[in-house]
């Protein structure tokens, strides 16, 4: 296994026999974060395809370089050491450690979370243009705030990463991403700060529908959330720590 720098922000956490199967791979996660120095950004996403309200909605939780060992190993010590999943956690009864979560999340913001929620309609079945709608809008906000270039994506089965990257180069290609973007669909055992992605959906969600808002309150301030109407042309902003809106 290649050598990895301890001097060398994120990449030092991938010097470990057990992601071996990982690191040797070409385009590993342990060589994009050598080659970056731009924060990065995590992504996760939560959804409902059935029923009345459909939606897919997207996070976006953003980590500076320099600072990937140090929140890694926050992230790991708030869960004894296991990846972040906020849905079992909540299903288990674990709300100290999810609050606990939430609040990690609320203060690893390094300065901006976004979240992006798109109607899922009839013609769209499998939520590709909801997903891609909301993958755009966190990409090119990131990039255009935070001059972030690379994006770790949490892996889905199938051809599901595929699509995310065809949408990925058709930003590039348009001229809304830089052509040194990078993406990384992994797991959070391989990566565990895709754990801030996970819990900050899981929590808008809940605020979103209207369940326990008090969930996404340690970094409702810190969020800024995008909600797209039925026309995609026709888009609510809202900054969080203003009014939600009356409808969706």
């Amino acid at each position: 296994m290649p050598q990895v720098s301890n001097r060398l922000p994120g990449a030092a956490y991938f010097n470990r026999a057990t992601e071996i199967a990982i690191t040797n791979r070409p385009g590993d996660l342990a060589a994009l974060y050598r080659g970056n120095s731009a924060p990065v950004g995590f992504i996760d996403e939560s959804f409902e395809l059935v029923g009345r309200k459909t939606f897919y909605m997207v996070s976006l939780a953003l980590v500076f370089h320099e600072r990937l060992d140090a929140v890694r190993e926050e992230v790991l010590e708030c869960y004894s050491g296991q990846a972040l999943h906020a849905g079992p956690m909540h299903f288990a009864g674990e709300t100290g450690t999810l609050r606990k979560a939430t609040e990690l999340v609320g203060v690893q913001n390094d300065g901006m979370h976004i979240v992006a929620c798109v109607p899922v309609l009839a013609d769209d079945p499998l939520a590709d243009r909801a997903r891609a709608k909301c993958i755009e809008h966190l990409t090119t906000e990131a990039r255009r705030s935070a001059s972030t270039t690379l994006f770790v994506l949490d892996r889905r089965t199938g051809g599901e990463n595929e699509k995310d990257r065809r949408t990925i180069n058709d930003l590039v290609k348009r001229g809304r991403l830089g052509r040194e973007t990078k993406v990384f669909h992994g797991q959070p055992s391989v990566e565990p700060l895709l754990g801030l992605a996970d819990v900050l959906v899981w929590s808008y969600r809940q605020d979103y529908q209207n369940k326990k808002s008090e969930w996404f309150d340690p970094m409702r301030a810190a969020t800024s959330v995008k909600i797209f109407r039925s026309d995609p042309e026709r888009a609510l902003n809202l900054q969080i720590g203003g009014k939600r809106p009356a409808g969706r």
